[in-house]
């Protein structure tokens, strides 16, 4: 049953994703062809105004049609007319709106569940709940009770930005705790970067929103490391399709909260990657857009597609790597 969620979480993301393209086509007055769950053969389709709705056999992907990869026999309808322009022929203007809008919509899906999370079930906060034995927190005398307000100079309203900060990574530093109505300051020398306490859970609607941003900010720094892990020739870290659906399908205790969590790891991972600038990914797409607005005209068909062979030789790269990652963990 959880690979079944696995499944069903990717093809969720997805089809966000691809809605939001739809969505901002439709607003901007651009024509979309075709708007697919899932991909390869069909299993059902139901025609719009000037749109095909289908549902296909695999559900690993999605997409919204915007040109004539195949023709309307093939489509096994046929266009009805619209007031609606066809993508290649509107503005490069509605061509990044219709680009973006995709990335924004995965983004703005991760914020929404972080906030509504941390609004309904509280967010860790600095106030130290717990502290764990033979602890560095228990050597240098913080106490249950105590508020952590800054490390260094830099004050955290969260157990999130407390971690999230470099001072903290550098395992070296200052904590300003409240004790009592007192201020105290505590220097922290630690070897594993753990400072050994558990922190309580609150709830705060205002900085459940501003947790949400730094829990977002996290995860992005997190992809962005892998990322540049690929082009420094490590990347252990990456993990693909066949990663993620064995690594949920094998989770103990997963609940509500844990499939939230994944949703968003995932929304902001597709968002990412996909603001990469290579083509076909959004951001290579976004790109190409950029500069025929800079050059005045279109790019030849010859040069868009070696831009494009390049781009798929890298994802290329990109999913091998990651499926013999997946591979060598499973």
């Amino acid at each position: 049953m959880k690979f079944i969620y696995a499944f069903l979480i990717l093809l969720g993301v997805i089809t966000i994703h691809e809605f939001g393209h739809f969505i901002a086509a439709r607003i901007v007055g651009v024509r979309v062809k075709e708007f697919s769950i899932g991909i390869g053969p069909k299993l059902y389709q139901k025609q719009g105004v000037e749109t095909l709705f289908s549902i296909r056999a695999l559900p690993l992907g999605g997409y919204c049609r915007f040109d004539d990869e195949e023709d309307e026999e093939n489509l096994g309808f046929s266009y009805k007319s619209s007031d609606k322009v066809d993508y290649e022929d509107a503005s490069n203007g509605k061509k990044l709106i219709i680009l973006i809008s995709g990335i924004l919509m995965n983004m703005f899906t991760a914020l929404l569940i972080l906030v509504l999370m941390f609004s309904f079930y509280g967010y860790p906060s600095t106030y130290v709940e717990k502290i764990v034995p033979g602890s560095i927190a228990e050597e240098v005398g913080i106490q249950e009770g105590d508020h952590i307000l800054k490390i260094d100079d830099i004050k955290v309203n969260t157990a999130s930005e407390l971690m999230a900060t470099e001072v903290y990574k550098n395992k070296k530093y200052t904590l300003t705790v409240i004790r009592s109505g007192e201020e105290l300051l505590i220097p922290i020398d630690s070897k594993d970067g753990k400072i050994g306490v558990y922190f309580a859970v609150r709830k705060n609607p205002g900085i459940a929103i501003k947790q949400s941003f730094a829990t977002a900010g996290m995860f992005i720094s997190e992809i962005f490391k892998a990322i540049k892990e690929i082009f420094v020739g490590k990347a252990d870290n990456l993990m693909g399709i066949v990663g993620f659906v064995a690594t949920v399908g094998t989770m103990q205790g997963v609940n509500l909260n844990v499939i939230l969590m994944i949703i968003v790891n995932i929304s902001i991972s597709l968002a990412v990657f996909n603001i990469l600038p290579i083509a076909p990914l959004d951001g290579g797409q976004i790109l190409l857009v950029l500069i025929e607005s800079i050059i005045g005209r279109k790019l030849s068909d010859k040069a868009k597609t070696i831009i494009m062979s390049i781009g798929i030789v890298f994802i290329l790269y990109i999913f091998i790597r990651s499926l013999m990652n997946d591979f060598s963990r499973f």
